[in-house]
């Protein structure tokens, strides 16, 4: 979950400041238009990375919240394994 998290914020950010060195301003897009030999003509916009980048950011972050649900479901198991533990010993 950190290393999408990480990635998606680097990719965000890279593409606003990427724009901003070449001479444009913070998130501006190009139009990107190409022919390939398989797939024919392509027409690419920029601001796809960041979308790419911002849909990265949501699932890591959607992933550690549940993981750290999930953890708390793990220790509140324990935790009620220890009481039947303690509950079940001969006084």
């Amino acid at each position: 979950a950190g290393l999408l998290l990480g990635t998606g914020l680097l990719i965000a950010v890279g593409t606003g400041v990427t724009a901003m060195v070449l001479g444009g301003e913070v998130l501006q897009s190009a139009l990107l238009d190409f022919h390939l030999p398989v797939l024919g003509h392509i027409h690419f916009v920029t601001s796809t990375i960041f979308d790419v980048g911002v849909y990265l950011i949501v699932i890591g972050l959607v992933l550690d919240i549940l993981r750290s649900l999930g953890t708390e479901v793990d220790r509140q198991e324990q935790v009620e394994r220890a009481e039947a533990a303690r509950e079940a010993e001969p006084a």
